[in-house]
C-alpha cells in the first residue's frame, strides 16, 4: 500500500461510516460533513464575495476544486467549488471527500491556517495522496467491494467517478485480504444501499427542437415539483408549471449549480417521464412527431386514430394548452392557449398552468389519481 499509513486511514473513514452513515451507501457527503460540528462548508461563490476581497486571491486561485482551512484550535472550513459544468457531481463528491480526510487524519497539526496550496506553501504529496485514499474509501470501501464487480455496477452503487470505481477495484484485486477493521466488522457485514438518481445527462423535454451541435453549449434547466415529486428537463427556458400537477412550486437549478441539488432533493424524485425506474405509476401516452395519439384511444380503444379527433368518441388526439385553469378557490381563469403541443404525460401546460386537453377528455386521469401497475400477463 506504498509508504502511507493505511491502517490509520481505513480505520478513521470506517469509524466515520459506522458512527455517522450507519454503513449506508451511497454516502450524502454534504449531510455527512453537516454532522461535524466543528466543520463549516461553504461554495466557491461564497469565498469570492466575501474572503477573496481581503485575501487578495480568488477560490479559483488556490485550488480549481476545493481546500480547507483551519480558523481555530479546532475548527475548519471547507471551501469547494460546485459548478457542475465543470466538474460531474461524483468528482465533488470525492473532493469533499478528501478535504474531509485532510481535517480527521490530523493533517493541520503542523499548520495553521491553509494547507500547502498554490501560494500557500509546497504541496505536500504524501498528505495529498493520503486524502485521496480516505476519500475513496468513505465513499466506496474497498473491503466491501467484490472483484466479481463490474466497473459500472461499482460506479452506481457508491454514486462514484469511473476513477475511483477503477482505483478501489484495482486495489481490492492487489490486496484481497482487505477487510473491515474487527471493531466494526459486524456493520460491515452487508451493504445497505439505495442508489442515488441522477438524471444529470438525460434527454429534455424539447431535445428534438435543437441539433446535436446546439445541445452541446445549450442551457439546461432541471425541475423538481416539491408537490408531486416530477422532474423534468427543458432546453433554454424555465418551466413555470409542473406538467403532471399544475403547481408552480417548482425548483429549479441548471448544469452549473446542480451539485447541491442532487446530494438533496434528486433523491427523492418519484416520477421522470423518459426513466425506467418511477415509484409513481403516471400514465404516459405515446404520441407521434406532431403531438398526436399515436396508440389506441384510452376511451373508446379505437386502435387507428387519425386527423385531430378520435372518429369513434370524438375525443381531441391532440395534447393542447386548453387555456384554462381552475384556482383554489374554484374560479376559472381564461387564457389564449399556447400554441405548441403538449406531451403525453402532461395534464398541465408548463408555461401557463392551463388545463391540457388529455387531462379534460379524461385520456390522462389526475395527477393524484393513481394507477395500477400493468402486469405484463
Amino acid at each position: 500500500m506504498g509508504k502511507y499509513d493505511y491502517p490509520k486511514i481505513n480505520y478513521t473513514a470506517q469509524k466515520v461510516l459506522v458512527e455517522k452513515c450507519d454503513v449506508t451507501f451511497p454516502v450524502n457527503i454534504l449531510e455527512l460533513i453537516s454532522l461535524f460540528s466543528n466543520i463549516n462548508i461553504s461554495t466557491y461563490k461564497e469565498f469570492n464575495e466575501t474572503i477573496a476581497l481581503s485575501l487578495g486571491k480568488r477560490a479559483e486561485q488556490i485550488s480549481d476544486e476545493a481546500f480547507s482551512a483551519k480558523v481555530s484550535n479546532d475548527s475548519y472550513i471547507v471551501f469547494y467549488n460546485d459548478d457542475t459544468s465543470l466538474k460531474i457531481p461524483q468528482r465533488i463528491r470525492f473532493t469533499l471527500g478528501h478535504e474531509l480526510g485532510h481535517i480527521l487524519l490530523g493533517h493541520f497539526n503542523n499548520y495553521e491556517g491553509f494547507l500547502p496550496r498554490n501560494g500557500f506553501g509546497v504541496v505536500d504529496s504524501e498528505l495529498e495522496s493520503e486524502a485521496d485514499i480516505f476519500s475513496s474509501e468513505i465513499l466506496c470501501p474497498t473491503c466491501l467491494t467484490s472483484t466479481e464487480w463490474s466497473q459500472e455496477f461499482v460506479e452506481k452503487l457508491f454514486d462514484v467517478s469511473g476513477s475511483v470505481a477503477k482505483y478501489t477495484i484495482r486495489t481490492k484485486k492487489q490486496y484481497p485480504w482487505i477487510k473491515a477493521h474487527y471493531a466494526f466488522q459486524n456493520y460491515f457485514s452487508a451493504i445497505k444501499s439505495k442508489p442515488h438518481k441522477n438524471f444529470f445527462d438525460e434527454s429534455a423535454r424539447n431535445e428534438d427542437d435543437y441539433n446535436s451541435w446546439y445541445k452541446i453549449v445549450a442551457n439546461y434547466y432541471y425541475h423538481f415539483c416539491r408537490d408531486c415529486k416530477s422532474f423534468e428537463i427543458n432546453i433554454d427556458s424555465k418551466l413555470i408549471f409542473c406538467g403532471i400537477c399544475g403547481s408552480d412550486n417548482l425548483e429549479v437549478v441548471n448544469r452549473n449549480n446542480y451539485f447541491q441539488f442532487h446530494e438533496t432533493d434528486e433523491q427523492e424524485v418519484k416520477f421522470f417521464p423518459r426513466g425506467d425506474d418511477n415509484e409513481m405509476n403516471y400514465r404516459v401516452l405515446e404520441l407521434d412527431s406532431e403531438g398526436r395519439l399515436a396508440q389506441p384511444c384510452p376511451k373508446c380503444g379505437n386502435e387507428h386514430p387519425t386527423g385531430n379527433f378520435c372518429s369513434v368518441c370524438g375525443s381531441g388526439i391532440i395534447n393542447k394548452c386548453t387555456g384554462h385553469r381552475e384556482e383554489i378557490d374554484g374560479n376559472l381563469t381564461i387564457f389564449e392557449p399556447c400554441e405548441l403541443p403538449l406531451k403525453g404525460y402532461e395534464r398541465y401546460c408548463p408555461d401557463c398552468g392551463s388545463n391540457s386537453t388529455f387531462l379534460d377528455n379524461g385520456f390522462l386521469p389526475a395527477w393524484n389519481v393513481i394507477l395500477p401497475v400493468e402486469l405484463p400477463f
